[in-house]
């Protein structure tokens, strides 16, 4: 979960974090840019109570020299933070919180009401358990944006299945278009899907706060990533649909 805080003179701004995705990794990336400075905060994993158990994620924020955008070369020595981890995290501090426990819920909604939104990159069917969505939080600032990045969205017939790049590349016919033309499906070199997805959900979660800022009311924004990769076959996607096969 992600909370982005406008910046104040003289404070810090926050962040509420906890992705399983470069998706949701490029969202807070660019956003992050936009809002100079940020709190990181990974949420356990749902069911277990421990933090998140993605490797190359590992962090010890205590442990990163002050002012370093990444930790290279000698100054390795003082982080526990993987380079995979570093790339989409630059410009923040980390908290941990558990929004399960009445305890962090109080200050994940006191967070919410001096914030201008909250992303998500999690399943379709999680938003509404932690109770993140806009109806679940506008009591606490109705100008608030909800915006969560998912597999598949917030509602239909996929809304519990977990969405990862490789998959909805596959899925989505991009593999089809890449590699030898007589060879096996292949993916791209880059997390391509996660990444535009992320970009989607960057000017979505943008837009919306722009419109909340001008109007005082906050919106839901439900990204989905099949959706996005689906829209970015472009003329392929016409050319399938009207060949008549």
């Amino acid at each position: 979960i992600i909370v982005f805080h406008p910046p104040i003179p003289g404070e810090k701004e926050d962040f509420v974090k906890r992705v399983i995705a470069t998706g949701g990794q490029t969202v807070s990336m660019q956003n992050g840019q936009v809002y100079v400075s940020g709190r990181k905060m990974p949420q356990p994993f749902l069911g277990t109570g421990k933090g998140s158990t993605e490797d190359h994620w590992t962090m010890a924020p205590e442990k990163v020299p002050k002012g370093d955008l990444f930790v290279l070369g000698d100054n390795r020595a003082h982080s526990e933070d993987s380079r995979f981890f570093e790339t989409f995290n630059g410009d923040k501090l980390s908290l941990g919180l558990d929004v399960r426990s009445d305890a962090g819920r109080r200050v994940l909604e006191d967070l919410v009401a001096r914030s201008d939104a909250v992303f998500s990159n999690l399943r379709g069917d999680v938003p509404e358990k932690l109770r993140i969505r806009y109806e679940d939080l506008r009591h606490c600032n109705p100008a608030i944006v909800c915006c969560s990045l998912t597999g598949f969205g917030m509602a239909g017939s996929r809304v519990r299945e977990p969405g990862y790049d490789y998959i909805l590349q596959g899925m989505a016919g991009w593999m089809d278009l890449t590699g030898e033309p007589d060879g096996a499906p292949t993916k791209t070199g880059l997390s391509l899907v996660d990444y535009c997805g992320g970009y989607v959900a960057a000017i979505s979660l943008l837009s919306a706060v722009h419109a909340a800022r001008r109007d005082g009311i906050g919106a839901d924004c439900d990204i989905s990533l099949y959706d996005t990769q689906l829209s970015l076959l472009s003329y392929p996607g016409t050319w399938h649909l009207t060949a008549g096969d």
